[in-house]
Formats: C-alpha cells, sequence, structure tokens
C-alpha cells in the first residue's frame, strides 16, 4: 500500500513540474518538457513524459496545437486565445480572439454548423527578428556605401576593361 500512495505522489509531482515547465518555457514542444523536466526530476524517462502530457491534455489541464509545418506544441493558457507564430524564430505568442465570438455566430448561422472550439494560428515575423532584419539592412546599406565609396578611383589589372 505504501508503494502505490509513493507511486501516486510521485505521479503528482511529474505533472506538477510538468505544468510548471510549460508555462515556463510558453508553448513548448514535449521534447522541451522532457528536457525541463529531467532537469528538475533526473529520473524520470521520456514515455513518462508523453504519458502524463497526453492525460494533461485529456483532463482538460492542457492544450495542444500543431503548427503548419508539424510541430506539436503544448500550452497551458486554456481560454480562447490564436496564436502568432515567428517564421524566422520560431517563437510562439498569444493573442485575444478578436471577434472570434461574432465570427462563429455567422458561420453558426450560414452553415447550420455549431462550433465548439478554434485553433488559430497566424503565422509572420515578431518585433525581434523584424528589428534584427532591420539592423542588417542597415548594415548592408552602411558597407555598401562603403564599396561604393571606394570604387570612386576603380584599379584595373592588365587586361581588364572597365565596363
Amino acid at each position: 500500500m505504501t508503494l502505490k500512495l509513493g507511486t501516486t505522489t510521485r505521479n503528482t509531482q511529474q505533472r506538477q513540474v510538468i505544468k510548471e515547465c510549460i508555462r515556463q518555457l510558453s508553448h513548448p514542444t514535449a521534447d522541451d518538457v522532457w528536457h525541463c523536466v529531467v532537469d528538475k526530476l533526473p529520473n524520470v524517462n521520456k514515455t513518462t513524459i508523453y504519458r502524463n502530457l497526453n492525460r494533461l491534455v485529456e483532463e482538460g489541464a492542457l492544450q495542444r496545437f500543431m503548427t503548419a509545418d508539424g510541430v506539436m506544441l503544448f500550452d497551458s493558457t486554456l481560454e480562447e486565445h490564436y496564436h502568432l507564430r515567428c517564421e524566422r524564430c520560431g517563437r510562439v505568442f498569444d493573442v485575444e480572439p478578436i471577434l472570434f465570438d461574432q465570427v462563429a455566430e455567422i458561420v453558426q448561422q450560414k452553415k447550420h454548423f455549431l462550433i465548439t472550439g478554434q485553433k488559430l494560428i497566424f503565422s509572420g515575423i515578431c518585433a525581434t527578428c523584424q528589428d534584427a532584419r532591420a539592423a542588417e539592412n542597415d548594415k548592408a546599406t552602411a558597407h555598401a556605401k562603403c564599396v561604393n565609396a571606394n570604387q570612386k578611383s576603380p584599379i584595373f589589372f592588365e587586361g581588364e576593361k572597365p565596363e
């Protein structure tokens, strides 16, 4: 009987750590969760993590969704919301479900379809990656200006003709 009680306690501890890791990592894959849990509970195996993730989803304690490129992600936010996924860095952000109720009502009326939920993922480029791209463009522009400034008096080698 003590062994069974200990197993239940360990399972509860594992599930709590899994939930903590999902909140901490924000939209992780199962492997991301496993790496996080193993840092805190070194004796946990992958099968246990995957089984507990599936149970938590079945129990409604977590959501899971698949991105357009087939990556399964987990989410601890249970309220209806949309996702934004950056095409450059792969990060996923939550966003309020603006107009969801209005869209659902129109679809239900026109198509006679009862909507029970939604999974919407917008793809694009996050602000951090946009800033990085702008910095890269600024650097490339500065380099081009420098190169052009140095080419005012081009040097031709024997046998070369100017264009």
